[in-house]
């Protein structure tokens, strides 16, 4: 028999720690910082909203013509820069000299020291985005990417599929953040729900075997897509297969298979002392003109099968997640990372994210 101050007690914790990440989430957003917007202060996050970009630098020519010079920030001037090539493709070392907003490329032998203003430490930063990632067919160590994209000063990303080994892995850390900061490069795992056991913990071991700062991000949109008259194998924890043959000619992609990437990954990660830091999505809030989701991806809370393809599939490159599953994928991550602040075991954690996500497939 549960006594009356028991359970008071137990309301009680539940009332702070739901109060505790009210205001976790507001120091988050910066929410209540500085002086008020009505006593002369800036609108702050209520009242603007920053907005971010970031693709893929595939390019180079486009890439490549939309860098230029910038101060660096006062926090970076204080970190030590390695002397590298900035602009690959040009003989010397490369100022850019910015006049009425215009920017000219310089061919000069000047040093880093004399590239220098009198702001303090400048950098080549990439203005096509904030954040640009190198994909996985174009990480060649000795190749024009990853040489292009260790001399911007942007953070960046790199893709890390199953035909990247570890030790190359280890030299790509090593070369695209020499500089050890933190938050410069974030790697990007994309294995498929039936690959990541056997490649991820080789790949988490050799970034720490090398010392470097990364952000793990898992992205398990590429596991297997559906074609005309191609079946595919819905990956479970167990690998488990059901095949399914699309009629329709329409490329899809499972909800099964993306959740089973996704508990994998924060398992594995948890077991070799790493952590995740994110998951990279592709989903869309779109409705048809009659106020229904798009049906691109099978599965998920609302059960698409594979019948109802077609009847809002709008995508012209690859298929989404609409807007009811990826909620369905944001909530389960919200309550796993919940219940690891409130001091739940690893074991409990896994199994409930499991018992949860099984119940959506």
């Amino acid at each position: 028999m549960i006594s009356p101050l028991t359970s008071t007690r137990e309301e009680f914790e539940r009332i702070t720690e739901g109060l505790a990440d009210a205001l976790d989430f507001s120091r988050t957003i910066g929410a209540g910082d500085g002086m008020p917007f009505e006593k002369g202060g800036p609108k702050g996050v209520h009242g603007e909203v920053d907005f971010y970009t970031s693709h893929e630098g595939l390019m180079l020519d486009y890439e490549e013509a939309l860098t230029r010079t910038f101060a660096l920030p006062s926090a970076l001037q204080q970190h030590q820069i390695s002397n590298v090539p900035l602009i690959p493709g040009l003989q010397g070392e490369q100022i850019s000299s910015l006049d009425g907003g215009s920017s000219r490329l310089q061919n000069s032998s000047a040093t880093a020291d004399q590239a220098r203003t009198k702001q303090g430490f400048t950098g080549f930063y990439n203005t096509s985005a904030h954040f640009l990632w190198i994909g996985d067919r174009t990480r060649q160590l000795d190749g024009a990417h990853i040489e292009y994209f260790r001399g911007i000063r942007n953070p960046i990303g790199a893709k890390v599929g199953p035909s990247m080994r570890a030790d190359e892995l280890l030299k790509l850390v090593e070369i695209l953040n020499p500089d050890r900061e933190p938050g410069r490069l974030t790697l990007i795992t994309r294995y498929g729900a039936g690959k990541i056991e056997e490649h991820l913990p080789g790949h988490i071991a050799a970034v720490q075997q090398s010392g470097v700062p990364v952000i793990w991000v898992c992205d398990p949109m590429h596991g297997k897509w559906v074609l005309r008259s191609q079946p595919i194998s819905l990956y479970t924890q167990k690998h488990i297969d059901s095949t399914l043959t699309s009629a329709s000619g329409l490329k899809t992609r499972n909800f099964s298979t993306i959740v089973s990437e996704v508990t994998s990954c924060l398992r594995i990660h948890s077991e070799c002392n790493s952590k995740l830091n994110g998951v990279s999505l592709e989903f869309t809030g779109e409705l048809s003109d009659d106020g229904f989701s798009v049906t691109e991806c099978l599965g998920g809370s609302m059960e698409l099968s594979e019948d109802e393809l077609e009847l809002r599939y709008q995508s012209f490159c690859d298929p989404r997640l609409n807007f009811e599953q990826s909620l369905d994928l944001a909530f389960l991550l919200s309550n796993h990372f919940k219940k690891e602040r409130r001091g739940h075991s690893k074991a409990d954690r896994h199994a409930n994210l499991e018992a949860a996500f099984s119940s959506r497939r």
